[in-house]
């Protein structure tokens, strides 16, 4: 009898069949559609490499918002399929740590899951994510690598109107996930989680500076993290609209009898407000990033969905095991190219009263760390004694409200820079060029072996990796071997995505673009505070309607308005698209709600708050 090979795709075949026969008839009308369709059960079930090239992502996405009032049900299966393909991006447990290569003597540790109890906990390794596949050949100067192919030589608008507010939200995110220790660039001194350290700290210490001890209070406008001095002041005014909202949470639960200690009531308004900042990630920020609020669609990608049954096809996804951040992500969540051309000009001057020199970008590396290290020291121990862009506090501590909008409203006029060749600022330079003699250091892998790791086609050419002929060329130049293209100057000189396209209004560098969603599913994912224990009774029966505005439609499912209009009384109108869409500039913000083909434009104040 001739044997036959086992084969997985064979023996699912009929199954795989049947859902294909069952969504077809949804989409009999269009075999475009049809074909998308097919490509995402293929590549969900069977795992086979992705040519993003052929943006069938971003089609998706726009083929989910546009279907979803009218097929919910099938909509919602081919979200779980996208979701699942996207959570299977990330290694859990991950499989390697950061400078973790040698057996001990006595044979402790060695099982990669030592850190189970404590997985992401402040102060573990980052994760590995990939390895690397060969050794690099001879790599090129760290600083000859930025001057070339790096450094904004001009600043360019972004093409989807994105204001830099958006990216101040980012750079919270990106503090909060990230933290490195100098000392120790394999350490990460926060948690691996979205859990507003920024705000909150990482330690009981920091959480003792910011307390009041009080009614589960903060001090007025009060954060823990020292770090959001040196960016640009539109973060750190975003910051103390969180700090403002913890507040406004706690003295809700206290006057309406929830709880009446200060434990109770600081750590059940500290479980809110960390839902609040993860509802805004979803519906302002994610929905932005991916061009929905050009659409009509009430659809939003949501990771905390259950999704629980035991489908062949559709094994359970599980929630809260945990997270541990990995070294390429810390360089995936550099924004830099995005930064506008006055936050340019204020971290340029910053940095120049910090360093003691009038050109920063000449720094050394050792005087760079000192200096920092002098200025971090001289700051107020108490937290609450901070300030920031000249603002000056109150009798009772607090910023003066219209001081904090003017820097968000200002955000959302500038706009942001785009992403790709040349584009970072050069007051930047000592951090890139430190960021990538790190990756060395820490052993992170090439461009090409990141991209398998996501399960993305390699690419073949530099001039199949950049659109730029010429930062092709001098990639050659620099690197001989497009497998020999390390990973950071890699997702800064990578082609990017079409800014026209649902699913890619942020144009983003391709690698990037899918990194930061399969990233995005696994951090709320595999935390339990966003998922299995975010319940009315562990948040105090929270009613999350009771900071909304009358007129919700509005905002179109956004939610970051009601931090404003709460927290910021008086200083935007109710139809302010300042505070409706801080997230674009607004005149940008108005031809995209013109295009969505219903009169919601008509409704929204496109003037500058007085």
């Amino acid at each position: 009898m001739e044997s036959k090979k086992f084969s997985l795709k064979t023996a699912l075949s009929p199954a795989f069949g049947d859902l294909k026969n069952e969504i077809s008839k949804h989409f009999e009308d269009s075999e475009e559609e049809l074909k998308l369709v097919h490509e995402l059960i293929q590549t969900a079930i069977f795992q086979e490499p992705i040519d993003d090239s052929k943006l069938t992502m971003e089609h998706l996405i726009k083929l989910m918002s546009a279907k979803y009032s009218t097929h919910p049900e099938i909509i919602s299966l081919l979200e779980r399929l996208f979701i699942t393909q996207l959570w299977n991006d990330m290694t859990k447990p991950p499989n390697m740590l950061a400078n973790y290569s040698y057996r001990s003597s006595d044979g402790s540790d060695y099982s990669r899951l030592r850190l189970f109890l404590q997985l992401g906990k402040a102060g573990s390794q980052y994760a590995r994510s990939t390895p690397t596949s060969k050794p690099f050949n001879q790599l090129p100067e760290a600083s000859k690598i930025f001057d070339d192919l790096m450094k904004r030589n001009k600043f360019i608008p972004h093409p989807s109107g994105i204001s830099a507010t958006l990216f101040y939200l980012a750079v919270l995110i990106t503090h909060d996930l990230f933290n490195s220790d100098p000392q120790n660039p394999s350490i990460n001194r926060n948690s691996s989680y979205l859990d507003l350290s920024p705000l909150y700290g990482n330690s009981n210490e920091d959480l003792a500076k910011i307390r009041t001890g009080v009614l589960g209070r903060l001090k007025p406008d009060t954060f823990a993290d020292s770090r959001i001095l040196i960016q640009p002041p539109g973060v750190g005014a975003l910051l103390i609209v969180f700090s403002r909202n913890h507040n406004y949470i706690a003295n809700y639960l206290y006057e309406t009898g929830k709880f009446k200690d200060d434990e109770h009531l600081f750590q059940t308004a500290r479980l809110i407000n960390c839902g609040y900042y993860l509802r805004i990630i979803l519906h302002n920020y994610l929905k932005t990033i991916l061009g929905l609020d050009r659409t009509p669609s009430t659809w939003v990608l949501d990771p905390t969905k259950p999704y629980g049954n035991n489908n062949l096809l559709l094994t359970p996804l599980p929630t809260g095991i945990g997270n541990q951040v990995s070294l390429e992500f810390n360089f995936i969540y550099r924004w830099h190219p995005a930064i506008s051309e006055v936050d340019e000009e204020w971290i340029n001057n910053k940095f120049k009263t910090i360093l003691g020199m009038d050109d920063p970008e000449n720094v050394d590396l050792n005087t760079f760390i000192k200096k920092l290290k002098e200025w971090s020291s001289g700051l107020p121990e108490d937290p609450s004694e901070w300030t920031f862009n000249n603002m000056k506090r109150d009798k009772n501590g607090k910023f003066n409200d219209s001081d904090i909008a003017e820097e968000l409203i200002k955000g959302t006029e500038k706009i942001s820079g785009s992403f790709g060749v040349n584009n970072v600022p050069l007051c930047l330079r000592i951090v890139e060029i430190t960021g990538i003699q790190t990756t060395r250091t820490l052993g992170v892998a090439s461009l090409n072996d990141f991209r398998k790791f996501l399960n993305l086609v390699p690419y073949t050419s530099f001039e199949d990796m950049t659109a730029d002929k010429e930062a092709a060329a001098k990639l050659q130049a620099l690197y001989g071997d497009i497998n020999n293209v390390e990973l950071y100057p890699g997702l800064m000189t990578e082609k990017t995505k079409p800014s026209n396209t649902i699913g890619s209004a942020l144009a983003l560098p391709f690698t990037i673009s899918r990194a930061i969603l399969s990233d995005a599913v696994n951090l709320v994912r595999n935390d339990r505070f966003h998922t299995d224990d975010s319940n009315q009774h562990n948040i105090g029966y929270w009613d999350w309607t009771n900071l909304e505005i009358p007129d919700e439609q509005l905002a179109a499912g956004g939610i970051i308005h009601q931090l404003f209009y709460t927290n910021l009384p008086n200083c935007y109108p109710q139809d302010s698209s300042y505070a409706l869409y801080p997230f674009t500039v607004p005149a940008k913000t108005k031809e995209i709600l013109k295009e969505r083909g219903d009169d919601l434009w008509t409704k929204v104040n496109y003037n500058r708050p007085a």
